[in-house]
């Protein structure tokens, strides 16, 4: 039995790819050419196995279409061609074209639209909240002839994901406080740095909003704030001790009350080229940004002696939904 040897080799349905050094070449005889040596290997199997195959499909290069998506071994880039993204705009060119009753589709074609789009959003994973209405909108709903209104209103994978967040040029603490002995209010705080930042809770929130919606807005508020004194392509590591900030920022999915956080993250990480992290950190280590959102600046300055506060001012476009 013939051992063929084939490494890193990938199967999606009846699309096969691999990665290989340009200098790893073997020539295949019935279509003579030159392949990379992997790619020839396989082919030799399956004329073994008796599969059938045909020369126009078997490509390669430093670009190649894979399962859809243009992947550029040189720049370590996954993204979507440029046909692609055409034809995603026209589709949302349709979505949005009007007639005197408005803007309707119905419930398959909102399904379809997510589908789509979730599709593309594979290689552009921060542009994930832009799907938080699409869902709600088809929420609890079942009928898919049914209509339903529609509102009036390449990212570098590696660099972004893979860094531990020591490495990060940044790291801030964040927490809020709703309740207790002081004001309630919101702080970060930059041991690096020596600095920390409090703010009251914003006004003209909508009554009974969760403190959950106040630790996501300080993260965000952080977010805005370092970007000002980071350089482009910078790593940020951001902690607070509330697991569902860190679960929507870890997902970019959250309800539509808190999404508006999120796409304000979102559209200052792609403004800046920023990578984030935002990690959990449990409260007995998260004490100094404690403190300073209870508005506790002499415990505070104990804890951290010399210590920096200064105010600031929660990014306008982040409550959206969370106002009255």
């Amino acid at each position: 039995m013939a051992v063929y040897a084939i490494a890193h080799l990938f199967a999606y349905m009846d699309d096969f790819h691999s990665a290989q050094a340009a200098s790893q070449m073997q020539f295949y005889k019935p279509y003579k050419r030159w392949f990379p040596q992997n790619q020839t290997r396989l082919l030799l199997l399956w004329d073994t196995l008796g599969i059938p195959h045909s020369e126009d499909k078997q490509v390669f290069g430093p670009e190649l279409v894979v399962i859809g998506f243009l992947v550029d071994s040189r720049r370590m880039r996954v993204t979507v061609p440029d046909d692609a993204r055409l034809a995603l705009v026209a589709e949302l060119c349709w979505w949005t074209r009007k007639s005197k009753h408005g803007v309707r589709r119905s419930l398959h074609d909102w399904q379809a639209l997510a589908g789509y789009i979730n599709w593309v959003f594979n290689v552009f994973p921060l542009l994930k909240p832009a799907l938080c209405n699409v869902y709600a909108k088809m929420e609890e709903k079942d009928k898919p002839h049914a209509l339903i209104y529609v509102n009036d209103t390449g990212i570098f994978l590696i660099k972004s994901i893979d860094y531990h967040p020591d490495d990060a040029n940044l790291v801030v603490y964040c927490d809020t406080s709703t309740h207790g002995d002081g004001q309630g209010g919101m702080g970060f705080y930059l041991p690096a740095l020596g600095l920390a930042y409090q703010s009251e809770l914003p006004s003209g929130m909508r009554v009974g909003l969760k403190i959950f919606f106040y630790e996501a807005l300080c993260v965000c508020a952080a977010l805005h704030h370092a970007a000002t004194m980071l350089p482009r392509g910078a790593r940020l590591t951001i902690y607070t001790d509330s697991s569902n900030t860190v679960n929507i920022f870890d997902s970019l999915k959250a309800l539509p009350t808190y999404n508006d956080v999120l796409i304000s993250s979102v559209d200052v990480l792609l403004s800046h080229d920023i990578g984030l992290r935002v990690l959990h950190v449990p409260g007995k280590l998260n004490k100094v940004a404690d403190v300073v959102s209870r508005w506790k600046d002499k415990f505070a300055a104990r804890l951290v002696p010399g210590l920096m506060i200064l105010p600031f001012t929660p990014p306008q476009d982040a409550p959206g939904a969370a106002k009255k």
